[in-house]
């Protein structure tokens, strides 16, 4: 239990965990970075929050193999909005990532 633990907190560390921060730094313009960088966090520290206390709630409801599916049903669905929604912003510039969403709201 103890290894699968650690396996799950390093493959979080390089998967979603960071990425609240990530986005907050490419996609959020200047001005709006310090109000984002706290909303981001505290989204985060939500969502972790959600997870812990629900995780043996759900264990016992819908067993451990069912538990795993669930959140794997939301990680999922994570990383299809990500793909779907969220622009490549590789090569381009904070302009021109501001320029995308200004265009996008018009």
């Amino acid at each position: 239990a103890l290894l699968a633990l650690l396996l799950y907190v390093a493959a979080f560390s390089f998967g979603l965990g960071p990425l609240p921060w990530n986005l907050m730094a490419e996609l959020l313009p200047h001005r709006a970075r310090a109000p984002g960088a706290a909303l981001a966090t505290a989204l985060n520290w939500l969502c972790s929050f959600v997870v812990t206390e629900s995780y043996a709630t759900a264990v016992a409801a819908i067993t451990p193999a069912g538990t795993f599916f669930l959140f794997a049903a939301v990680c999922l669905a994570g990383a299809a909005f990500v793909f779907a929604v969220l622009p490549e912003t590789k090569g381009k510039s904070l302009a021109d990532i501001e320029r995308l969403f200004a265009d996008r709201g018009a």
